[in-house]
């Protein structure tokens, strides 16, 4: 697995792809102070850690299952 920023070849490496995963679901830090506020703090980190997993299943295992479908 390559940490790598900036590699040739146009592909989606570790750490872009968890950075725009949480900002499209979470918004960004916008909203975190609510969540503090009902949660508590260790609740709120499990949610801000837990939601762009299960939030972005149903989309993986949609494109997983529609790739397989496509000859090599």
């Amino acid at each position: 697995m390559y940490f790598a920023l900036n590699r040739p070849g146009g592909r989606c490496v570790f750490l872009p792809l968890i950075a725009a995963t949480y900002f499209m679901v979470s918004g960004g830090p916008y909203g975190i102070e609510d969540i503090l506020g009902g949660a508590g703090f260790v609740r709120a980190i499990v949610i801000l850690m837990l939601l762009p997993i299960l939030w972005s299943l149903p989309t993986a295992l949609m494109i997983g299952e529609l790739a397989s479908t496509l000859p090599r």
